[in-house]
Order: structure tokens, then C-alpha cells, then sequence
């Protein structure tokens, strides 16, 4: 996706939501919540799936941990858990 879109889409995203995702950070959300909707296919995402959940904010943090510091990578692994909650429930949008 080229950044003009990225860049597009954050700002609708952010009429929503605020969050504290630099665009980078929010492309990659972006590219792994294909991902949060495979988890959520079946219309409600359960104990066992939010397990997938967790290890999805984790993935999307570890694409950054060679830039970032542990401490970052693991603040930044909250911010995408806490958004990806977000998304859960509202998928609909």
C-alpha cells in the first residue's frame, strides 16, 4: 500500500480513534489486520482466539525491534493489542 493511502486511511482512522501509532507503525497495523479478520471470521473472537490476538500485537511490534529499544518494542506491543481490542468490536466500521 503506498503511503499516500497509509496516510489517507490514518487520518479517517483517526476521526475515530486517537492513538499514539506513527505512520509507519500504523502501515503495519494495517498490512497484518487481514490477519485480526481471519481471527475473527466466525463473527466473535473467543478465549482461544484472543490468544492469537496477543501473539498478533506481539508480531506487529517485533517488526520493529531492531529500530526500537526492548521497553519500546514492549510499549509499542500494548499499543497495537490496544488497538486490535479496538478493532474487535468494532469491526463493522
Amino acid at each position: 500500500m503506498n503511503s499516500s493511502k497509509i496516510t489517507s486511511l490514518k487520518k479517517s482512522y483517526e476521526l475515530e480513534r486517537a492513538h499514539q501509532l506513527t505512520e509507519e507503525q500504523f502501515g503495519s497495523l494495517v498490512l497484518f489486520f487481514p490477519s485480526l479478520l481471519i481471527i475473527a471470521s466466525d463473527g466473535e473472537i473467543d478465549a482461544e482466539e484472543w490468544v492469537y490476538v496477543n501473539y498478533l500485537a506481539k508480531f506487529i511490534a517485533d517488526t520493529f525491534k531492531n529500530e526500537i529499544s526492548a521497553t519500546e518494542r514492549d510499549e509499542l506491543e500494548a499499543q497495537y493489542l490496544n488497538e486490535l481490542t479496538y478493532l474487535t468490536h468494532n469491526l463493522e466500521k
